[in-house]
């Protein structure tokens, strides 16, 4: 049974509904939400991605700490804490889940795991933390998007080498997904349904 839900947005640009600086202002809300989707978090940069540069980690702790004390103060029935994949410290194969041991490799995947870890101390709400590939949005921009693009113009590609396996996950399969989340707690390698998978080389 599918459920209407009244959506917000909360982050530094003008377009979201609430305008906030996560790493510098605490949250104020006027109302209690059900649910909390967290996507914040430093980008998934090619330094942040590859080194422990502590200044990009020290952002993300700041990013990590804003959210938590909104959940301190507005607790909802459900938080969805946007994590990846790379806290296992892989960068391919097909066969990782949840069970696999933890081993960030970089900054971004380090801060991932401190977050989780943070987020599952509350204790009034129910948290689920999907480790996930990287997400396809709307957002017209990218070299994900890029990627979209190519694979409904012109098909799925998979060349010989294995390399550079890829793996799209779709938003949109994500919030469909919603209602399954609110029935569980802990760690999930999201099953996607549909995703792009391409080799880069």
């Amino acid at each position: 049974m599918e459920t209407d839900y009244l959506v917000y947005t909360l982050g530094r640009k003008e377009s979201n509904d609430i305008k906030v600086d996560l790493e510098k202002s605490n949250i104020e809300l006027t109302f209690s939400p059900d649910i909390i989707i967290n996507c914040a978090g430093v980008v998934h940069n090619h330094i942040h991605a590859s080194t422990f540069n502590q200044s990009l980690i020290d952002r993300d702790r700041k990013i990590s700490s804003g959210i938590f004390q909104l959940l301190k103060n507005y607790p909802p029935k459900l938080f969805l804490n946007i994590s990846s994949v790379s806290v296992y410290g892989v960068d391919k194969g097909l066969s990782y889940n949840e069970n696999t041991p933890i081993n960030p490799k970089s900054g971004y995947a380090k801060c991932k795991v401190e977050s989780e870890s943070l987020f599952s101390t509350l204790e009034h709400t129910k948290v689920v933390n999907l480790r996930l590939p990287l997400i396809l949005t709307e957002r017209k921009v990218g070299n994900i998007h890029k990627l979209n693009e190519f694979v409904k113009k012109f098909g799925l590609i998979l060349f010989t080498n294995k390399k550079g396996l890829k793996s799209v996950a779709l938003s949109t399969d994500i919030a469909k997904n919603i209602e399954n989340f609110i029935h569980k707690t802990g760690y999930i390698q999201f099953q996607i349904r549909r995703s792009y998978i391409r080799n880069f080389g």
